[in-house]
């Protein structure tokens, strides 16, 4: 991909303006300041909060994107959200939030450029560090051989819905195939379809040459504390991922 400042952001959010103001501040002191900010769209989601807080979250998003196509559904769905916002992107570089990850250093062009080389497409904010980079420069899960010799296993590459840089042309290709009734991450592993994983082959996710932590990289997860403290459990349901309070 040519080296560009030009970036489109996208983000999945909730009814959770304090998770969400941490979110993009970090990232809007970190990482939009160095990029050209050309498209921005968010989905917003009615679960967790009130109206109130709804609002709250409406304004914090035109605080740090004035410009930002905002969708409102009526009914929280992740699988929707994804589907929506992976689906307006263009060609050209995307960055994929969630509202619960905070940027803890400074992200540059030159940062993504470098990792974006051949057959990669993604580049995760999340795992890895630069230490660590030489044992696994891609996402992907260990399966069992299926053909002869059946000793050892198969890497088999995955992309996920953590926060990352995608490129938009590649995002909107796997739009297409997200059922929204269901949780798009598990949709995005090499056992959910033939053309899932024929996309994947040839657009590797990789990771960021930064110092970071091996399971979250650059980033502090914000959302696991805000379950914790509000006792609330991800459950998967057929296929659906379900928040419940406990």
């Amino acid at each position: 991909m040519e080296l560009s400042k030009n970036l489109q952001v996208g983000i999945i959010a909730t009814r959770r303006p304090e998770l969400l103001e941490r979110t993009l501040r970090s990232f809007n002191e970190n990482l939009f300041r160095h990029f050209n900010i050309s498209a921005s769209y968010a989905n917003l989601d009615p679960a967790f909060g009130d109206a109130k807080c709804h609002k709250k979250a409406i304004d914090c998003i035109r605080y740090f994107l004035p410009n930002c196509k905002i969708r409102e559904p009526e009914k929280p769905s992740f699988g929707g959200a994804v589907k929506w916002l992976w689906g307006e992107f263009q060609p050209g570089l995307a960055l994929h939030l969630e509202d619960d990850w905070e940027l803890m250093c400074n992200l540059y062009p030159d940062d993504v450029y470098s990792q974006l080389r051949k057959g990669f497409s993604a580049v995760s904010l999340c795992g890895n560090n630069r230490n660590w980079l030489h044992r696994r420069n891609y996402l992907y899960i260990n399966e069992p051989r299926q053909k002869f010799p059946f000793i050892g296993k198969t890497k088999k590459p995955v992309l996920g819905t953590q926060p990352k840089f995608i490129e938009g042309g590649f995002a909107n290709q796997i739009s297409t195939l997200i059922d929204p009734e269901k949780d798009p991450e598990k949709q995005m592993l090499p056992n959910a379809g033939q053309k899932f994983s024929e996309l994947l082959k040839s657009n590797r996710c990789g990771f960021l040459k930064k110092s970071g932590s091996r399971q979250y990289g650059v980033l502090r997860e914000l959302g696991r504390d805000w379950r914790n403290r509000n006792n609330i459990n991800k459950i998967l349901r057929d296929g659906v991922s379900i928040w419940e309070k406990s």
